[in-house]
């Protein structure tokens, strides 16, 4: 099944983030830091499939440059607080193989970005599989420049406009226009669809898909993250600690800059962390207990099938019994019917009204197994847990160690489903 995905977010230098940093570690590249006096080195980051830097008309070919471009992108802000680039991230189809992702992206970025006046670094990441990582995780960053691109390089001011909620949800829609049309192009019948549960639910139950809107009856999805996710997996238990946050600033009599020490421990009644397991214990829960539904739904029916059949069987031998003794000499002589004539006809009334009941009870449950088989495929994908594949990389046994030394293990703390 296709999964929509398309967010956005700002990189800000308030939050300590570094534009060239972020633009090093999305292309896998190693990139000298003009501000920082430092390199960032991310050349042997596996799982980047491709990295380009897209222009617009009349731009310079200097800024398709990476290092030339978010060196200057960050020259240009004077604030401590300033915003350096936006990015956007997305989902792309796994159904697609590497170059029709490729095109379907790089369409989409030439309409919704490109053409507007900005400067796109495209960065393509494949799923890596002795990481853990789930197969399907095929994505795309996306980092564009906050100042139209001219034939004399970043215009002065930035563009505002682009800032706007309307214009998000334009790009919403519009990349899964690009991302269908791919779909069907490659004669698949997955698609995309970027409006919200409600909305698809509603829509599911005018054209009477049961199957789907049983599908789609479940709360929005929030992004856990993969530390909560490892914790979940690993039967951890997660704990507040002391954090440095924000810009680094030099104060008085302090000879280097120094980052606001938080002392999370003293103030948060549970971590970012703890908040993103209890998401994922109760996404889990909330899953099962769809299934267990469904199944219970099915199994009733079932039942009631069963009578239904017993009941026509019984109908159907009394009916023959009773034609076989009628006299229809009766219909000669314009005379009102025996008796037995009258049962004969309550008989095959009662016969019809069973078979038109028993053939409902086939098509609804055609329908549950079929949203049953749905959710069980579901079920399947959300508790598959590669975790197996992680000990063939050398660096994670040790990545496992810090994990358990932070977040000690709790004996009783399971997740449904893991056994």
């Amino acid at each position: 099944m296709a999964s929509y995905h398309l967010s956005a977010q700002v990189i800000q230098r308030s939050k300590g983030k570094s534009a060239i940093a972020a633009a090093a570690y999305r292309s896998g590249s190693r990139l000298y830091d003009e501000a920082g006096k430092c390199h960032h080195d991310f050349s042997r980051r596996r799982g980047v499939v491709s990295s380009e830097i897209l222009l617009p008309a009349g731009a310079p070919e200097s800024l398709r440059d990476r290092q030339t471009l978010w060196n200057l992108a960050a020259r240009m802000e004077r604030r401590d607080d300033a915003q350096l680039a936006r990015e956007i991230n997305l989902a792309l189809p796994h159904e697609l193989d590497v170059v029709q992702r490729r095109e379907t992206l790089l369409k989409f970025v030439h309409e919704a970005f490109v053409d507007r006046g900005m400067v796109a670094d495209v960065a393509i990441h494949a799923p890596v599989v002795e990481k853990g990582d789930d197969p399907r995780n095929h994505h795309a960053h996306i980092m564009l420049t906050l100042r139209r691109a001219t034939k004399d390089g970043l215009h002065r001011v930035k563009t505002r406009e682009w800032n706007s909620a309307e214009l998000l949800k334009h790009w919403r829609a519009l990349w899964s226009l690009h991302a269908n049309r791919a779909l069907e192009r490659a004669g698949l019948l997955a698609r995309l669809d970027h409006r919200t549960l409600v909305v698809q639910r509603q829509e599911a139950l005018r054209r009477r898909d049961w199957a789907s809107a049983a599908l789609l009856n479940r709360r929005p999805q929030v992004h856990i993250g993969p530390k909560a996710r490892k914790i979940v997996e690993r039967r951890l238990v997660p704990r507040s600690v002391v954090r440095e946050r924000g810009p680094w600033r030099r104060r008085d009599g302090e000879a280097r800059p120094v980052r606001r020490m938080v002392r999370y421990p003293a103030i948060d009644k549970g971590s970012r962390v703890a908040h993103g397991v209890k998401v994922a214990r109760q996404r889990s829960l909330s899953m099962f207990e769809g299934v267990r539904r469904w199944q219970a739904r099915s199994a009733r029916l079932r039942l009631r099938k069963e009578r239904m059949t017993r009941l026509e069987s019984v109908l159907l031998v009394n009916f023959r019994r009773l034609h076989e003794g009628v006299d229809y000499r009766w219909l000669e002589r314009k005379e009102r019917p025996h008796s037995l004539q009258v049962q004969v006809e309550d008989a095959a009334r009662r016969l019809a009204h069973v078979k038109r009941r028993r053939g409902q009870l086939d098509v609804l449950m055609a329908e549950v197994d079929r949203t049953l088989a749905r959710l069980l495929l579901s079920q399947s994908a959300a508790r598959r847990t590669p975790l197996l594949l992680q000990s063939n990389n050398p660096r994670g046994h040790k990545r496992a160690g810090r994990m358990r030394a932070r977040y000690p293990i709790a004996p009783s703390t399971s997740v449904p489903g893991s056994a």
